[in-house]
């Protein structure tokens, strides 16, 4: 019972927070190849007008209180991982690597580090073949 338990945990948190193991990666990402959509972000057009943001909007107000980080962080000490691209204009690096910070700290404070991945990658704002098979053996790991 116990095993099946950890891989609920781990399903759960990879349902309620895909968007978010991944920094938002929407549902114009590009799977199994390095392009991605470049646009910007605010304004006519953008991920909210066009309705790519909508995870974010499922909570209203919640960024008023909480970012990415903190919304991941509240997962601690679960397992977590995290991917995301060093030419990402929708999350640009010097947030990135905040965000990471922020959360190793927050995973260190619960002696848990060492369950958390990330990993910045040279790629836009995509989830390509190679990322892919890297998080399925993460998800190996911690299914067993």
């Amino acid at each position: 019972m116990n095993h099946f338990k950890k891989q609920i945990n781990v399903l759960s948190l990879i349902w309620t927070l895909l968007p978010v193991l991944f920094m938002g990666c929407s549902t114009h990402a590009q799977f199994a190849d390095e392009s991605s959509a470049d646009y910007e972000t605010s304004g006519p057009g953008n991920n909210s007008t066009r309705g790519q943001s909508a995870y974010t909007m499922t909570h209203p107000g919640l960024s008023n209180y909480l970012d990415y980080p903190d919304v991941a962080s509240i997962s601690c000490p679960k397992p977590a991982l995290f991917f995301n691209g060093l030419q990402d204009k929708l999350f640009p690096l010097p947030s990135i690597k905040d965000a990471y910070q922020k959360m190793h700290e927050i995973w260190t404070d619960q002696n848990a580090d060492y369950k958390l991945f990330t990993k910045l990658w040279n790629v836009k704002h995509t989830f390509n073949t190679k990322m892919q098979l890297e998080a399925l053996k993460w998800l190996d790991n911690y299914m067993k």
